[in-house]
């Protein structure tokens, strides 16, 4: 029986598939052992199988920004886990605002994109998670991909088990909260994680339906 390896992406709402994840019978019948990847990068095994969960690039940066703001800033709980990301959070105050300035007349602003890649769940991006692994995986060894922003019906339909609960959610987020120019810049910045979910449309692991949500927003700014 082959191993399962599942890539959680941080703030996609892996932590409420991890909590179900044991639970599936259509996984325990099939796969002999199953580990996680989480804050590094997955490692390509020819005997892995491989679950991925993603979410829209810009609002999970969203969601990353509110999550760290939340436990460093307010919370202060984690507030020097990570070298010099307090002072950047309580700096900028919102991810909005440090996407406006990415940019300046086309060129990027390597000091506040140094910032921005200081903060965590921003820097492990969808392509921090993906690239490599997408270079080498086979199409057939990528078991299925769960959307965020389709939870419970994938975690069904891919894992036969239901969720009970949301770990670590932080409440919604949507593109209202960011400027056109936020918008613009941002799609150009992540660009890498907008192209490794069309290689998983284009190799047939992410549905039609899920490939046009993520991309009817921008994708004229990347391709």
């Amino acid at each position: 029986m082959k191993a399962l390896n599942f890539i959680h992406i941080g703030k996609c709402g892996g932590g409420s598939i991890r909590s179900v994840l044991s639970s599936s019978t259509l996984l325990s019948v099939k796969y002999s052992s199953l580990s996680v990847t989480h804050v590094s990068r997955p490692v390509y095994k020819s005997n892995h199988d491989y679950l991925i969960i993603i979410r829209n690039p810009l609002l999970r940066a969203v969601s990353a920004f509110k999550w760290r703001y939340r436990l460093v800033v307010c919370e202060e709980t984690q507030r020097n886990r990570f070298p010099n990301e307090y002072n950047i959070l309580k700096r900028y105050k919102s991810f909005g605002q440090m996407a406006e300035l990415l940019y300046d007349n086309g060129k990027l602003n390597r000091l506040i994109a140094s910032e921005l890649l200081s903060i965590h769940h921003i820097r492990e991006n969808i392509s921090f998670y993906l690239s490599d692994l997408l270079q080498r995986s086979p199409a057939s060894q990528i078991i299925g991909v769960i959307c965020q922003e389709t939870l419970s019906e994938d975690c069904e339909r891919i894992l036969g088990a239901r969720i009970r609960e949301r770990i670590h959610y932080n409440g919604g987020s949507d593109m209202s909260e960011l400027s056109y120019r936020a918008r613009l810049n941002a799609l150009h910045f992540f660009a890498k994680d907008y192209k490794c979910i069309f290689r998983l449309y284009m190799n047939g692991n992410l549905p039609e339906m899920a490939f046009n949500r993520y991309f009817l927003e921008g994708m004229h700014f990347l391709f």
